[in-house]
């Protein structure tokens, strides 16, 4: 479910999340630690205190929003302990000439 300013997401019950609304947009994990990891990886921050409390939120993920948005929400680097990236992911090449 959406917070009421639609700039976190709340998962209120985890299994059926988990059986009945992932499979819907394809999504392959079967475990919610899987989703929270995917959650992680692409910049999405649990919140812990506020009015965002135990929902999910991303600077550019909202209620409502274009989906062109959603294509800018990229993977993060992987790091190791003190910061540095483990390796660089690999960028897409533009295309054209």
């Amino acid at each position: 479910a959406w917070a009421a300013d639609g700039q976190a997401f709340f998962i209120h019950d985890e299994q059926i999340f988990i059986t009945d609304i992932l499979p819907k947009y394809n999504f392959k994990a079967s475990k919610i630690a899987s989703f929270q990891r995917n959650l992680n990886i692409y910049g999405f921050q649990r919140m812990v205190k506020g009015p965002h409390a135990g929902g999910y939120v991303h600077p550019l993920f909202h209620r409502d929003m274009d989906t062109v948005v959603l294509s800018q929400i990229a993977r993060r680097e992987t790091t190791v302990k003190g910061g540095e990236p483990l390796r660089p992911l690999k960028s897409h090449p533009a295309s054209g000439s």
